[in-house]
């Protein structure tokens, strides 16, 4: 492959092909990803054997990435928004599921929680009981149970600090990343149980809905940041 030479250092010359898609995979992994962006991974070559273990994200690549950055031979407006972002993730207290007033049916505030966003008290009903559908309208009750809401947080934040410690090798970055992990899925005196059994419930109808489910659609951003976070001290 064609080599350069500046200022004494030898930059190897990427293929279009690849340096287009190096510069992709780096602006999806600091702005966001889905999990269908890349096809599975085949098994990496000797050459990769300490990639990152993720699943969204192209392994080898992103190890390829980190080498660059630690030499100093790779600039990108992208790395410079990561940094910015995760200096303001730092910042992120840790969350847990019990940060909220009210009790789910079972009790335990350690049982996620949430109400269903489109459902409003009944007018016609003193009570307001059965809660009624206004479809693309969100109740501002939701925000009585923050739970989803700090889930949120908790993955958003946790993701740019493992990214940015994988890239940038500061252990700040991973030591609050595992802070935040171990305060919502950890520490028995703080951690989610492992249940979505109250997820946007409906007063008056349900106590959940398995369209619940959609609140964890961004779950796989926590796999992919266990894996950066990987020989981390933390």
């Amino acid at each position: 492959m064609d080599r350069l030479t500046q200022a004494g250092h030898k930059t190897e010359v990427l293929p279009p092909t690849k340096r287009a898609f190096r510069a992709f995979v780096l602006g999806l992994a600091v702005f966001g990803i889905f999990p269908s962006a890349f096809p599975a991974q085949k098994t990496q070559s000797p050459q990769f054997e300490n990639a990152p273990r993720v699943f969204s994200l192209p392994s080898a690549t992103m190890q390829e990435l980190r080498s660059e950055i630690a030499a100093g031979k790779l600039k990108d407006p992208a790395l410079e928004q990561l940094r910015k972002d995760a200096d303001a993730a730092l910042l992120q207290k840790s969350l847990s599921v019990l940060n909220k007033s009210m009790s789910p049916p079972s009790g335990d505030k350690h049982d996620y929680m949430s109400l269903a966003p489109y459902w409003w008290p009944d007018p016609n009903k003193r009570n307001g009981l059965p809660y009624i559908r206004r479809d693309g309208e969100t109740n501002p009750e939701i925000e009585q149970v923050p739970d989803h809401k700090n889930m949120d947080r908790v993955i958003s934040a946790t993701y740019t600090l493992a990214l940015a410690y994988y890239l940038f090798g500061e252990e700040a970055y991973d030591a609050h990343a595992t802070e935040l992990l171990r305060t919502w899925f950890l520490n028995p005196e703080t951690r989610m149980n492992p249940n979505l059994e109250f997820a946007q419930a409906v007063r008056g109808v349900n106590s959940a809905r398995g369209t619940g489910l959609i609140e964890t659609r961004d779950i796989y951003r926590l796999v992919d940041a266990a894996g950066l976070l990987r020989g981390s001290k933390s």
